[in-house]
């Protein structure tokens, strides 16, 4: 967390957005990449986020009659918790929340059914290793392949039903012809020659 003092942005000229401008600019997230020399193909990771406090207290906001003006300059960085704007209760005990999501295009009754497989093999691991207490909870608290997987029932249900009713149709309708085949065997077979 960067905090920063008010009278010192108003001395310099500045604004709460100026800073956050020139940290957004300088801590950018760019994907690698592939760089060819000669025969050889490099692969390249760069690391282009800020790492530390000291880093962020480093950015510069602006430059005043040739002097750069740091966030140092203006306030302090901390490595602290970030601001806590809510609570979560899941039955009206505290807890935390944390949101899985899905990758676009991936399957989400796979995804979920992972999850579920994960909590019920690795927090018991995670637990007896001491990497969380043993009195933690872990649970799924919403699940959106309920929907879907209800869709797909209510699908096939329909696909069953739709299929009988035209098993149905095209019985009554071969009986229907049936009879009418054989009443026209009837009547011509009445009919003298």
């Amino acid at each position: 967390m960067t905090y920063l003092e008010p009278s010192k942005l108003e001395a310099y000229n500045l604004t709460f957005t100026d800073v956050v401008d020139a940290l957004a600019q300088q801590n950018l997230v760019l994907a690698g990449g592939n760089i060819k020399v000669g025969d050889f193909d490099y692969q390249v990771h760069p690391v282009n986020t800020l790492q530390s406090t000291q880093d962020i207290d480093n950015v510069v906001v602006a430059v005043r009659e040739g002097q750069p003006i740091f966030i140092k300059d203006l306030g302090r960085t901390k490595d602290d918790a970030e601001l806590q704007y809510n609570i979560v209760r899941v039955n009206g005990t505290r807890s935390v929340y944390v949101p899985l999501l899905r990758e676009p295009g991936e399957n989400t009754i796979q995804v979920v059914d992972r999850i579920r497989e994960g909590i019920a093999s690795e927090i018991p691991k995670m637990k007896e290793r001491g990497e969380i207490p043993e009195v933690t909870q872990v649970d799924l608290v919403s699940d959106q392949s309920t929907y879907i997987r209800s869709a797909i029932s209510n699908l096939k249900i329909q696909l069953i039903l739709g299929a009988l009713l035209v098993v149905i149709i095209v019985v009554f309708f071969l009986r229907k012809l049936l009879w009418f085949g054989k009443f026209l065997n009837l009547s011509l077979a009445k009919r003298p020659n």
